[in-house]
């Protein structure tokens, strides 16, 4: 691997994407202006659209990283729990909702840290990626830009059903890390 591999079009959308989180919570917290929600729709569509082009790049131009896949997760990570906190903050989704999806990342976070230690990859899987897919437009139609309630009611079902599918993903990346474990030691 030359030195600058990490150097990458893929990596520098990841980086955006974390410096996108921090933002995103400044301007909820401390934006008071008249296009508040204008700039917060853009900063998530930003980070949407960044997350879309970083898998993209990372496969389309050979660019997949250590760096990125250890990155990745994390901007993805830090800019859902940033976005679910304005969403608890703004009285769309309650406490308990958000505290419990904090309690699946830390369990993600800690049991991707276990994988890392004993050197099991387990890829992705739909579940996750449709959870994903779910959110965005969830939280399009949840968040009260557009002064719709029925479109909002629409959005927080839909958000609801992004978070459960990501409770399932949680559940089936543990089974398939066990079994991928499990087959290792068989050998």
């Amino acid at each position: 691997m030359k030195k600058r591999d990490w150097l990458n079009i893929a990596n520098a959308l990841t980086a955006v994407r974390i410096l996108l989180s921090p933002a995103l919570l400044y301007v909820f917290f401390h934006s008071r202006g008249v296009h508040r929600l204008e700039l917060l729709l853009c900063l998530f569509l930003l980070a949407g659209l960044t997350d879309c082009l970083d898998g993209l790049a990372a496969r389309r131009l050979h660019q997949i990283t250590t760096l990125g896949k250890v990155l990745d997760p994390i901007a993805d990570k830090l800019f859902t729990a940033s976005v679910l906190l304005c969403l608890t903050c703004a009285g769309v989704i309650p406490w308990p909702v958000l505290m419990l999806i904090v309690v699946k990342e830390l369990y993600m976070c800690v049991g991707a840290a276990v994988c890392l230690r004993h050197k099991l990859e387990v890829a992705s899987d739909i579940y996750g990626k449709l959870a994903t897919a779910l959110f965005y437009p969830a939280v399009l139609l949840a968040w009260p830009w557009h002064g719709i309630p029925m479109i909002s009611h629409i959005g927080r079902g839909m958000l609801f059903l992004s978070i459960a599918l990501s409770i399932f993903a949680a559940v089936h990346y543990t089974i398939e890390s066990v079994k991928t474990w499990r087959a290792r030691q068989a050998r």
